[in-house]
């Protein structure tokens, strides 16, 4: 009967869905709950041995003494919030757009989908070993002698039997764990595959950010293939920048989307490309924040967050609006926003147009 509840279980409740439902945007801000604390509590901890030794001074037993010992802990516990209600992680992602982490959250579902299928291939071949195995042990049961009415010995076939069917019981119940597994994996609604809750914050500021200047981050799709295509979030609205080392001593981007260096418009933001003022693309921001164009100054920039990656340097902005480049354990102010400082994002951004412009 257990072995007919193994094969019936899975079949009626192990067949996996994959996730397709998440918690909406609504429109309000996004936050992320951060408290540690600080726990006490007691261990036994080892504070001496002794030795108990027979008459020949042999050692027959060692003695260990404990003490209770005072410790202290901490735990931390984040989670995202939207309007002051808490939200799962990866609704959190696929609200504010960071593709890059709803795509591996979408690679998890999947590959519980295919551990689910695969469960039930190696479940039923367990099951066929396990079954051929059982044949083979009950056929070679021991024939009664009607003389002596003694029984007579099994054959090696029996043993194989047996080898056969504890062989194929295992099998069936990793199948049946992959099932089970599988299932979780492609419909979890609580996984937590990044332990960042820096990135998080710096997702629920940029998308704020947007939600206050009247453009929202565009929410990942539920389901399908995500790719880095052009179409990041780039926050067009006036903002200038003061220059402290550089040759151009002022940056603006208007609202229409000109950019300007020292009062002169060298380029344009369009559909999240940065062109000359011929309508050439300069550089493209991909929707994984990488920046793609010959012209820029380094091959490997990136917008990760409210920075700009620029190989082992960051240019970040700080509280008050200053816009500064750390890097080896030095830290170069670059510049502060004067107008539009809650625009980080859009700030470091226009850094990296003005010097692709200027390389032209």
């Amino acid at each position: 009967m257990r072995v007919y509840a193994l094969i019936a279980l899975p079949a009626l409740v192990g067949c996996a869905e994959l996730r397709t439902s998440y918690a909406p945007p609504s429109g309000q801000p996004m936050a992320v709950f951060d408290k540690t604390v600080l726990r006490t509590g007691t261990q036994q901890v080892a504070t001496g041995h002794d030795e108990v030794r027979d008459a020949q001074g042999n050692i027959v037993a060692t003695n260990t003494h404990y003490e209770n010992q005072q410790i202290s802990w901490t735990e931390r516990e984040w989670y995202p919030l939207q309007g002051g209600g808490r939200v799962d992680d990866e609704s959190f992602y696929r609200i504010t757009g960071d593709k890059q982490a709803a795509d591996k959250y979408e690679a998890y579902h999947q590959s519980g989908m295919s551990r689910n299928t695969a469960g039930f291939f190696i479940m039923g071949i367990g099951l066929a070993v396990f079954g051929g195995g059982l044949g083979m042990y009950m056929g070679d049961a021991p024939k009664t002698n009607p003389t002596t009415g003694m029984s007579g010995d099994r054959s090696a076939l029996s043993t194989v039997g047996y080898v056969g069917m504890t062989a194929g019981l295992i099998t069936a119940v990793v199948g049946t764990i992959m099932i089970f597994g599988g299932k979780h994996a492609a419909h979890a609604e609580d996984a937590r595959l990044f332990d960042e809750p820096e990135r998080m914050k710096a997702d629920a500021a940029r998308y704020n950010e947007q939600l206050a200047m009247g453009g929202p981050a565009t929410p990942v799709p539920a389901a399908g293939p995500l790719v880095a295509t052009p179409g990041a979030n780039i926050v067009i609205a006036p903002i200038s920048l003061t220059l402290a080392k550089d040759k151009v001593k002022r940056i603006e981007l208007k609202r229409d989307g000109t950019i300007s260096a020292d009062g002169k418009n060298i380029g344009t933001i369009s559909n999240a490309s940065i062109k000359d003022m011929k309508g050439e693309t300069v550089f493209t921001v991909l929707a994984d924040g990488s920046l793609q164009g010959d012209d820029l100054p380094n091959a490997n920039m990136k917008i990760v967050g409210d920075e700009l990656v620029r190989g082992d340097k960051h240019v970040t902005v700080a509280d008050d609006g200053t816009i500064v480049i750390v890097g080896k354990g030095a830290v170069e102010t670059v510049g502060k926003i004067d107008k539009g400082g809650r625009q980080r994002r859009t700030a470091v951004l226009m850094l990296a147009a003005v010097a692709a412009l200027q390389r032209q």
